[in-house]
């Protein structure tokens, strides 16, 4: 299975369950995805054998934690040691919805893992973060002088940093939304820095997993496949060739997967 120099690889965060296996599972059964592997970043191997079931010819895990710079350094050597020739993709999808390690696992994480896999990205790549419209809800939603500053083309990562430690002490902000935001404006930022890669930020929509398990709300979540096919699309649909953009997964719950409609929205909706 593994050929060598044509073969291309996709990195993948949080891949062992939820949306993140049917964002594997999604590009597995994708036709223009069949000269690609996928290695999948789990805390432990034994955690990601989820993934690897898919199809354990296509498919293999590295044992990769977020929260730790050690083991992402650990696991982007030995990811270089799999595709020597570098990789083609790279999807931040670890991701929480709330608790005490909110900002160290849906932004801190998502920055430590790109600076890690940065090196080893080849040109062409594609860099996706598993993102939300709460973040450009937000956007939306702050004051004007907030919002420029954070889509200002000028801005600078300790600037983003910054600000988002300042809204983060306003009450009226919520901090899942807020990890949201930050990730749609490290997109762009690294969009600008990095004119060689296609850069993205994905929203799968309100989709039906674990992390949704305690909500008890009016809205219908619709299935992780339909929801993953957003990852698809930003690669070879809709987003082909395409960096600096949002998509979003559009289809209502219960749309047929072959019906799926992906879109470009604005930052700041």
């Amino acid at each position: 299975a593994f050929q060598g120099t044509q073969m291309k690889y996709l990195v993948i965060t949080g891949g062992n369950r939820g949306l993140g296996l049917a964002c594997i599972n999604a590009f597995l059964q994708c036709s223009l995805f069949s000269d690609w592997q996928v290695i999948c970043g789990t805390r432990s191997i034994e955690a990601g054998g989820n993934a690897s079931k898919l199809d354990p010819q296509r498919v293999r895990l590295v044992e990769l934690d977020v929260l730790d710079v050690v083991s992402i350094k650990r696991a982007a050597d030995e990811v270089a040691k799999i595709a020597p020739d570098g990789i083609d993709c790279l999807i931040n999808n670890a991701g929480v919805l709330d608790g005490e390690s909110l900002f160290e696992t849906n932004v801190d994480g998502v920055m430590d893992v790109t600076e890690a896999f940065l090196p080893t990205m080849n040109e062409g790549a594609t860099w996706l973060v598993t993102s939300s419209s709460a973040g450009t809800r937000l956007m939306a939603s702050l004051p004007e002088s907030d919002s420029s500053y954070l889509l200002s083309p000028n801005l600078t990562l300790p600037g983003l940093r910054e600000r988002v430690k300042v809204l983060a002490g306003r009450d009226e902000v919520d901090n899942y939304a807020l990890t949201k935001l930050a990730c749609n404006c490290y997109t762009q930022l690294l969009a600008r820095s990095n004119p060689k890669l296609l850069v993205k930020a994905v929203s799968p929509g309100f989709t039906k997993t674990g992390m949704c398990d305690n909500y008890t709300g009016k809205r219908q979540p619709k299935s992780a496949s339909l929801g993953a096919t957003v990852f698809v699309e930003a690669m070879f649909g809709v987003g082909e060739g395409k960096s600096g953009i949002f998509l979003k997964q559009n289809s209502a719950t219960g749309t047929p997967l072959d019906e799926a409609s992906t879109i470009l929205t604005d930052w700041l909706t």
